[in-house]
Parts: C-alpha cells; structure tokens; sequence
C-alpha cells in the first residue's frame, strides 16, 4: 500500500512518526528527496540472505581494508536511504553517511529496493545477483 500526503502533514501523522521515532521503530525509515518512506523491519528471510552476503563479502572488503556497516543512513539528513549493508573506506560517523565504497540492498518481494539504484549511482543493469536457499 502507498500513502501520499500532498501539504502538511496532519497531528496524527506528526504524532504516529514520533512515537515511532520514540520506539525505535523507524530504524529503517528513509527520506526520499521529501518522500517519507515507511518501512517494516525486514522479514527473518530478508535478513538472513544479508547475513549470507555479509559473511562472504565481509572477509574480503577487511582484506581490502574496508570497514563493514549493518543498516546505515545513506545519504543527507534531507535525503537518505538505508541499505541493508555498507562497506565503508576510513571510520565514517554521525548519524548520515555520505557516500559508501560498497553498498548491498537485499530484495524482498514487492519491495523498493531497485528503486533507491539511481540514489546509489547504478542502473539496475549494473548488477544483478540472486541468493537461493
């Protein structure tokens, strides 16, 4: 389901943010150019497939000396995505990561993720991989 609001958002959607925000439930939250996109914490079959990606890249991008991240803030406070994994040059900090030397989106169905590839500078040409099990 979409949900648009066109103008101010009303009290009860301020209100509804917030206590997310207060729970912690908006860790996976993105800002979409002003398009606040709501997000569920991923099924148990998403999350498993970015364990398996993080156990196979992880060995490799320290040997290259790159930092790992779970889910991060990529992006500017105005405008950010979070991607399920992140492999990073140096120690970034701070609560929104500009840029990232690797970044992983695990698809589940019907979800965006393809979308946030023009965010990430690749066409959803670029790379295509599929994880079974």
């Amino acid at each position: 389901m979409k949900t648009v609001v066109l103008g101010d958002p009303p009290e009860v959607l301020v209100s509804l943010l917030a206590e997310r925000k207060r729970l912690g439930l908006d860790r996976h939250d993105e800002l979409w150019l002003g398009e606040y996109q709501r997000a569920p914490a991923p099924t148990y079959e998403h999350a498993e497939g970015g364990g398996v990606i993080f156990a196979l890249l992880g060995p490799l991008a320290r040997r290259a000396g790159l930092r790992a991240s779970l889910e991060f803030n990529l992006g500017d406070p105005h405008d950010f995505r979070v991607p399920d994994l992140g492999f990073h040059r140096g120690r970034p900090s701070g609560a929104c990561i500009a840029t990232a030397a690797i970044v992983v989106e695990v698809r589940s169905p019907n979800d965006e993720s393809f979308e946030k590839f023009d965010f990430h500078g690749i066409s959803s040409s670029d790379v295509a991989v599929a994880l079974e099990w």
